[in-house]
């Protein structure tokens, strides 16, 4: 089911957020219908905390540019995500969804923030993890999978997926990486 999930996620930018959360509707609403109550609560946390992932994945991941201005258009989405769970107070507890989601609500605003500060950001905390053996060439961080704002690799792969020539030329320079991934 997780893979249908972030495939569903990726496919909703080739296809509309509608359309995505349309058929994530109807598949809730299934769930709610079939499931006994007793277990309906953790398998629809698990579904969203299946598509919270699969949002994480897919900006950090897919290999799809965005430029800052797309940032606005990524958090609204997610808002869109977390209000079909939250169901105008029919569905899942805030508490709940608030509490799956801090990794993506932690991430997100990395969109938002200017190339330079990113890097400069990278550069301190790869400085700070790694400590003066960083200093003449800054080592690539290992991927740990776990998405932080505080977190090299995160901060590297919103620089990978960032759409503007500042980013593109810091990854040259530093990682050899081509402008275009």
């Amino acid at each position: 089911m997780r893979f249908g999930m972030v495939y569903m996620w990726v496919s909703h930018r080739l296809l509309g957020l509608n359309l995505f959360l349309r058929e994530l509707e109807q598949n809730l609403t299934i769930i709610s219908d079939s499931v006994h109550e007793r277990v309906r609560t953790r398998i629809i946390a698990d579904v969203m905390k299946a598509s919270f992932d699969g949002s994480c994945w897919f900006c950090l991941r897919a290999s799809r540019a965005f430029t800052r201005q797309d940032s606005q258009i990524i958090e609204d989405d997610f808002k869109s995500l977390k209000d079909l769970f939250w169901a105008n107070g029919d569905g899942l507890p805030a508490d709940l969804i608030n509490k799956f989601s801090t990794t993506v609500r932690e991430v997100l605003p990395l969109f938002r923030t200017d190339t330079e500060n990113l890097i400069e950001r990278f550069r301190r905390l790869t400085l700070e993890t790694y400590g003066s053996s960083a200093k003449s060439r800054l080592p690539l961080p290992p991927t740990s999978g776990q998405w932080n704002p505080t977190e090299p690799n995160t901060l590297l792969r919103v620089l990978c997926y960032r759409n503007d020539e500042a980013a593109s030329k810091f990854l040259k320079k530093v990682y050899n990486l081509p402008k275009k991934l």
